[in-house]
């Protein structure tokens, strides 16, 4: 039987923070992996948002900041469109724009592409755990 090693360090690593604060006990921790019962990215996006929705962030006086579901894209081709219509092509355009303004701007679309490409990397992997 062979254990995927990033998984096992990934969870080591989580429960040091989470226990980073508390004095020292007996920790017992089980972790597993499975195709039969895989966790998806949709899965993720409804635990995060129910989580958010439950214990909200508060802004700068207080209140409970709303937050929307969102959406999850199934595909990484579903994934690439979006990031471009709604990301990329307005960065684009204000980057078309800002060559006749301020041409210093380039460093913040370069580092949107990357974002995107990182952000589509690690959410549409084909890993399963």
């Amino acid at each position: 039987m062979q254990i995927p090693a990033d998984l096992v360090i990934n969870c080591v690593i989580a429960a040091i923070v989470v226990n980073s604060n508390q004095a020292p006990k007996n920790f017992i921790y089980h972790v597993s992996s499975s195709l039969r019962n895989p966790l998806k990215i949709s899965d993720i996006h409804n635990i995060s948002h129910k989580y958010f929705m439950k214990t909200p962030c508060l802004d700068k006086d207080g209140k409970p900041i709303v937050i929307s579901k969102g959406i999850a894209l199934k595909s990484m081709a579903a994934f690439n469109i979006y990031t471009k219509t709604r990301y990329v092509l307005p960065l684009e355009v204000c980057e078309m724009l800002s060559t006749f303004q301020q041409p210093n701007n380039k460093a913040s679309y370069s580092l949107c592409l990357i974002l995107c490409d990182t952000i589509n990397f690690v959410t549409h992997t084909n890993a399963q755990f």
